[in-house]
């Protein structure tokens, strides 16, 4: 019986469609339990995401916030350090270079207000862009400018980091700024939100 259950389900179940597959439960001891079968090729796949690669960060210190955009990642440690790396093709790394970058790299040009103290809290990666909120509440913003996503009045692309003068001009404190596909988003210290960039489907 088990033997014409096992040929039925090979006949109906594709190798090619379905990896795995369980017998139900028989009257042999030995499949009391349901069991679990899988290609070789999928069970290498399972342990491999079973042991994930760690990168050592030791060296930079702590880090408060990380964010993966499409082809680009970024963080920031506890001392208000910026480090990004992978694709700068639109300068969403604040580099005037255009390539890939495996190795993440400090960013050190927050003093834009000639302000020491005047450092990184957040940042946020979308799909090309890049943007970072600071301490005293300025939002700074780089990479592709299609769709006005810089929110600097343009859709030009900007390869060095730049304020938002609009939200400067505002006397808007922002706390925290997130960075979709083609729009960005920020909200102020008194709950007021702020968006711009592509907003055909509503975003």
């Amino acid at each position: 019986e088990e033997q014409r259950i096992m040929d039925e389900m090979t006949k109906n179940c594709s190798s090619q469609t379905y990896s795995r597959f369980f017998v139900p439960e028989t009257t042999d001891r030995r499949h009391q339990r349901p069991k679990t079968f899988m290609t070789f090729r999928n069970r290498r796949r399972a342990e491999s995401a079973e042991k994930p690669q760690y990168t050592t960060t030791d060296k930079l210190g702590q880090y408060n916030v990380i964010s993966a955009g499409h082809d680009h990642s970024a963080f920031v440690t506890d001392k208000g350090k910026v480090y990004l790396f992978g694709s700068n093709d639109k300068g969403q790394l604040g580099r005037e270079e255009k390539g890939k970058f495996s190795i993440p790299t400090k960013w050190d040009g927050i003093d834009i207000q000639r302000m020491a103290h005047n450092r990184v809290v957040s940042v946020s990666c979308g799909s090309a862009h890049t943007c970072l909120v600071t301490s005293e509440g300025y939002v700074l913003t780089m990479g592709c400018g299609l769709n006005g996503r810089l929110g600097h009045g343009d859709v030009k692309e900007c390869r060095l980091p730049r304020v938002v003068e609009k939200l400067k001009t505002s006397n808007a404190f922002i706390k925290k700024a997130c960075c979709g596909g083609r729009h960005t988003m920020a909200l102020s210290d008194t709950s007021r939100v702020y968006s711009w960039g592509y907003g055909r489907t509503g975003a």
